[in-house]
């Protein structure tokens, strides 16, 4: 358990980092910049809640290959959170690697113990809500982005691997967690011209699911 909070802890400072480095290309439009000191405790922020979150996984989890594909997201979603809060943008390279760590977890995983029911599953889900996304953006007509549909079709393959239900419903509960946030945003009239950042509805209902996952 130490040691997954610690090593996700280092690699959500570093995506921090990645994060900032980012941020001059579109940064500015939504959010200010922030200062040095601001930045250096936004990236301790960052890696106390990536610690947190992997060493909570390595607690609930099974020790299992599978268990590294959740540990290892965990350090890269406060990071990604903080870049789509800030600049309304999800990175494609960042749910890139979640994909890469799930698809690497989960390949080892059905070598090891045969769970190639599972891994067959995780695709299949991701493919599916990935296609469903995809229409939902040629369809919203730039209310949301292509790097929404990534993280979308990335959280149904982390999910799927525990069946399709429970892909369905990480998916249900960011879109709850969605809507509750754009109330929030109406009732304080802060709407940023009515774009609100998709990114943390979708990683806390990806959370909520996956640890009703592990602890269930």
């Amino acid at each position: 358990m130490i040691t997954a909070a610690v090593l996700s802890g280092t690699l959500a400072a570093v995506l921090g980092q990645y994060a900032f480095r980012l941020e001059p290309a579109y940064a500015g439009r939504f959010a200010p910049d922030l200062t040095g000191p601001q930045r250096r405790h936004t990236t301790v922020a960052i890696a106390i809640f990536g610690a947190a979150a992997g060493g909570t996984a390595a607690l609930l989890a099974p020790a299992r290959p599978a268990s590294a594909a959740l540990i290892l997201a965990a350090g890269t979603a406060p990071a990604l959170a903080f870049i789509d809060v800030r600049a309304m943008r999800l990175p494609l390279v960042l749910s890139g690697l979640l994909a890469a760590a799930a698809a690497c977890a989960f390949g080892t995983d059905a070598l090891v113990h045969g769970t190639w029911s599972q891994f067959r599953s995780a695709l299949g889900a991701a493919c599916a809500i990935g296609i469903l996304a995809l229409a939902w953006w040629y369809a919203a007509n730039g209310r949301i982005g292509l790097g929404d549909v990534a993280l979308i079709a990335v959280i149904a393959f982390y999910l799927g691997w525990h069946g399709w239900a429970l892909a369905w419903l990480g998916i249900l509960a960011a879109l709850l967690i969605a809507a509750a946030i754009a109330a929030i945003h109406k009732l304080r009239r802060r709407t940023r011209g009515d774009l609100i950042p998709a990114g943390p509805a979708l990683l806390g209902g990806w959370w909520l699911t996956a640890l009703l996952a592990v602890t269930g």
